[in-house]
């Protein structure tokens, strides 16, 4: 049993219990060694582990953590959002398009460094690798479309000296108790073609998952009002692990045999096609529904748009139009169709 200020500062601080722990869960172990990303040959490359590691800490010394990450003020937080356009790059240089919050300034906050400092340590640490983790805020519609991680960093050696890394091995330590598939937030490994059950992993309480980076994933979009909270970083390794030009090593078909490459004229070329069959379908369906629920034109121009909004990931967006909608008497049934609102239910105006 754990006494005093907090159950997990008083476990992090006990060198002994945290060094059987890191032995205890072994993440260099369960990950292996390290794909070859510059390998021509897929089998050569290898494919990596992506683990999900449950009931990382003990369970007090989880929810203590937990509490210490709820206690931050919310001036601490900054939106980070992106709408994947590589015309418009976002600021926090995600090129995928994304909603999430991030806690800022937490060099003086004593917990979550320690809580960095622990995560830190499931990989055994050497000269020439370094960490750094961040705390993150999944709310209401927030998601992260799919993206590799693949990224350089300048850090600071021990001689003090800037030095390029690149992320290594990516970590989300999962923080919000009970959550369930529902509340979305779900990750989702992008490795395999066709998706399977097994590539969707719940964001589960004081569970871990880990992956050598690049390696494609996704996060769905959170819905209603509870927040996915988190603790999210990478493991980096000195030097250039990867070439970020070029194409993220996985099992899905890139055309013309097995290692041949896409051309980016022909990749442009298909996903315009894509989107002009996706615009063509969505616009049937949209006049079919309006023909037959005689929905007003302003109703229907906002049922156009917040579908758009959807397909471009853009889900702020399209709430504050399916709110617009609302408000004209109008909402969307589970299966995105625009129906009348129910009198019982109200306007919202």
């Amino acid at each position: 049993a754990m006494s005093g200020e907090n159950a997990f500062l008083e476990w992090a601080r006990d060198k002994k219990a945290v060094r059987e722990w890191q032995k205890g869960i072994n993440l260099a172990q369960i990950l292996g060694p390290r794909p070859n990303c510059r390998a021509q040959s897929r089998r050569e490359r290898g494919v990596g582990i992506l683990t999900q590691i449950r009931d990382v800490f003990p369970e007090e010394v989880a929810k203590s953590a937990a509490e210490l990450v709820a206690a931050l003020p919310e001036t601490q937080f900054l939106t980070l959002e992106g709408s994947g356009d590589p015309d418009s790059p976002a600021p926090d240089g995600i090129k995928a398009a994304h909603r999430f919050g991030a806690a800022m300034n937490l060099e003086e906050n004593e917990g979550v460094q320690e809580l960095f400092r622990i995560l830190s340590g499931l990989i055994a640490p050497g000269p020439t690798r370094h960490s750094a983790f961040h705390i993150g805020r999944y709310e209401e519609g927030d998601h992260m479309a799919e993206q590799d991680d693949a990224a350089y960093a300048l850090v600071a050696n021990s001689e003090g000296e800037a030095v390029k890394c690149s992320r290594d091995i990516a970590l989300m330590f999962f923080l919000s108790k009970g959550w369930r598939v529902e509340q979305g937030g779900v990750f989702q490994d992008m490795y395999h073609e066709l998706p399977k059950d097994e590539d969707s992993y719940v964001p589960e309480f004081n569970s871990i998952i880990a992956f050598h980076v690049p390696r494609n994933y996704q996060i769905s979009a959170v819905k209603g009002g509870e927040a996915l909270v988190c603790a999210f970083g990478w493991f980096l390794q000195e030097g250039s692990l990867y070439d970020l030009d070029a194409p993220t090593p996985s099992a899905r078909p890139r055309g013309g045999g097995e290692e041949a490459s896409v051309g980016v004229s022909n990749k442009s070329r298909k996903r315009r096609e894509k989107e002009k069959r996706q615009e063509k379908a969505r616009r049937r369906r949209l006049l079919a529904a309006r023909a037959q629920l005689q929905v007003p034109d302003q109703v229907a121009s906002l049922a156009e748009k917040r579908e758009a909004a959807r397909e471009r990931k853009d889900f702020g967006g399209a709430d504050r139009l399916r709110e617009q909608c609302r408000a004209q008497g109008w909402t969307f049934n589970k299966g995105g169709k625009l129906v009348p609102l129910k009198a019982s239910e109200g306007k919202k105006g």
